[in-house]
């Protein structure tokens, strides 16, 4: 069954103005050389005054479960949980559905 990936990024707020131009652009860049999932969308909300703050989402379609954890584990996202979000990113929510 797909699952759909879910994430909310609050950045750092003592973050350089040229720091949080340059997050969503290298996230898609790196995003773009994850071998797993079928579609993907990034970037800020349209409607800002229910997103509680949360400056950027990310949507990701997988196939299955199984596609979701080699997608979770791959060397290419975990280099950019362990970089740019590892040094921007305040808080992050990370959620998802099956269907």
């Amino acid at each position: 069954m797909v699952v759909h990936h879910i994430v909310l990024f609050k950045l750092k707020p003592e973050l350089s103005q040229a720091d949080k131009d340059s997050f969503l652009p290298i996230c898609r860049e790196g995003l773009a050389k994850v071998p797993y999932g079928t579609d993907q969308v990034m970037g800020p909300p349209i409607f800002d005054a229910r997103a509680a703050g949360y400056e950027y989402g990310l949507y990701r379609k997988l196939k299955d479960v199984e596609e979701f954890h080699q997608y979770r584990a791959c060397p290419e996202h975990m280099e950019l949980i362990n970089g740019v979000v590892k040094d921007r990113v305040a808080d992050m929510v990370s959620f998802q559905i099956q269907g």
